[in-house]
Order: structure tokens, then C-alpha cells, then sequence
């Protein structure tokens, strides 16, 4: 899990709607994702924990270890199944759809357990929301991107005519 992804949150959100914090436990790796990708260290990040379950440094050793042959992303969030040593799913809106209602037996609460947050009658406008927020989310990351560039083109060229200015204030000599 990592604090830093939203898509990540609501799997957070729906564990803490449904009762399910004593069922099932939260590793959460540093906010600042490095060269090999979402690490657990929590020397310098008070939210990021170890990973309590399989003592791995990062995530993608936990796809490694569920399958040594992986070739895709390592994204958060997981959901990993403890007794079958197994990677459940890494999509957030198929684990908050599972913890909705396929972990009800192991809520604490039984009117958390009784709530159903995705209701038949709404369950394909969910999805259409569902999906636009994703591809939304995808459009502002690009912007973002475009953004960066832009920034660094135009950091680029003030410092260049900066440097040009100096140049020309440089006092002339005649002869």
C-alpha cells in the first residue's frame, strides 16, 4: 500500500468501512518511489512500515516471490493472501469490490459486514464513474507531464537569456 497513491486510499477506505482492520493487516511502503520502484523503509517516513509479512525491501520482490517469471508493473495497492503465500490482486477497485463482499465473515462489526457499497442497481454507474476518474486521472498525469517539460523548456530559456544579458552588460572596450 502506499499513502502517496490514491487508487491505493479507497482500498484503505472500504477495509475501515467494512470492519476489517483485525483481518487484514497494512504494509505500507515509502511515498517517494526510487529507481527500483515502491521500497518499505521506515527510517525516514513515519507512515511507511516494514513489510511485516514477508520481509522484502520492495514491493516487486513480492511479485518476484508469487511468481519469479512477473513481466508487468509492481503497482500498489496488493492484496496478498497470507496462507496461500499469493498475490490476490493488485487493482483497487477489484479489491475494494472483493473486501465489499467477499471478506463480510471477517468483519468485526456486524453492520459494517451487512453494508453493501456497491449495490446492484448502481453497480453500472459505478463503473462508468469508475472509469472516467481513471482515464481523467490519466489525462492530468500527461498534463502534469506537459507541464514539467514545459517548465523546464521555459526554466531552460531564462536562464539562457539570462546568461545572454550578463553577456551583453559586459562593458565594451573601443578602439
Amino acid at each position: 500500500m502506499s499513502l502517496a497513491c490514491p487508487w491505493a486510499h479507497r482500498t484503505l477506505i472500504m477495509r475501515e468501512l467494512k470492519g476489517l482492520q483485525d483481518a487484514i493487516t497494512v504494509n505500507v511502503v515509502h511515498w517517494h518511489m526510487k529507481k527500483e520502484g515502491w521500497h518499505f523503509d521506515p527510517s525516514d517516513d513515519d507512515d511507511a512500515t516494514a513489510d511485516k509479512i514477508l520481509g522484502k525491501s520492495h514491493i516487486r520482490e513480492v511479485y518476484f516471490k508469487d511468481d519469479p517469471d512477473y513481466k508487468g508493473r509492481f503497482t500498489v495497492p496488493v492484496l496478498y493472501d497470507k496462507r496461500e503465500k499469493k498475490i490476490v490482486n493488485n487493482e483497487s477497485s477489484e479489491i475494494i469490490r472483493m473486501l465489499n463482499s467477499e471478506f463480510n465473515g471477517f468483519s468485526g462489526e456486524k453492520a459494517a459486514a451487512a453494508a453493501d457499497y456497491y449495490p446492484e442497481e448502481l453497480r453500472k454507474r459505478i463503473d462508468e464513474v469508475n472509469s472516467w476518474v481513471y482515464e481523467y486521472e490519466r489525462v492530468l498525469q500527461f498534463f502534469s507531464y506537459c507541464r514539467g517539460f514545459f517548465f523546464l523548456i521555459a526554466t531552460s530559456t531564462t536562464a539562457s537569456t539570462r546568461a545572454a544579458l550578463r553577456r551583453r552588460k559586459r562593458p565594451t572596450r573601443r578602439l
